[in-house]
């Protein structure tokens, strides 16, 4: 019987399972290749999109943490009785009064807190500079600084109009830096 069976068949049948098994094999290769594939794809791109997001976090914070440093110099410069007793004749244009205000500032920016070049300055009312100092990157205290005008300097202008402290970060133009 199994002899009319594979003289019928003349021996495809087994040719075809075989094909079969090897297409089924192949398929399911195949298949799992890319399942993994996209598996790992997914997987990475989630782990990045992590490590992305806890970088800004970090950055968003260590961001914050200088911007209330430079506001509290900012503050601390305000409300010392040195400039608050000084400031109306500095407006004034007194010599002496400017000098006060100067060694206040000179005080003030030796202590450096952002590790970073600095500038204090003092305006009056029309963004003009009374007095100011700068401390550069590697420690350098520039001469005082009696010229220039930042009114035009978004932040400064908003802090004119509103009499209020401001904090944030402003991109500096040339044309200021060059005042100082």
């Amino acid at each position: 019987m199994s002899r009319f069976i594979a003289r019928l068949m003349g021996g495809r049948l087994q040719w075809v399972l075989i094909a079969s098994l090897v297409f089924v094999a192949m398929f399911t290769v195949t298949l799992n290749t890319v399942v993994i594939s996209r598996g790992i794809n997914d997987y990475l791109a989630a782990a990045q999109a992590d490590r992305v997001s806890r970088d800004l976090n970090l950055a968003n914070g260590l961001y914050q943490q200088k911007l209330s440093q430079v506001q509290d110099i900012g503050e601390s410069t305000a409300t010392d009785p040195q400039a608050i007793s000084n400031l109306p004749d500095a407006i004034h244009r007194d010599p002496s009064a400017l000098a006060a205000l100067d060694q206040l500032i000179s005080r003030k920016i030796m202590a450096p807190q952002l590790g970073s070049s600095q500038a204090i300055l003092i305006l009056d009312r029309n963004g003009n500079i009374l007095i100011g100092r700068t401390l550069s990157s590697a420690g350098k205290l520039s001469s005082p600084l009696v010229n220039g005008n930042w009114d035009g300097l978004p932040i400064v202008a908003d802090a004119l109009a509103s009499a209020k402290s401001l904090k944030g970060t402003e991109e500096i133009p040339y044309s200021f830096l060059a005042q100082i």
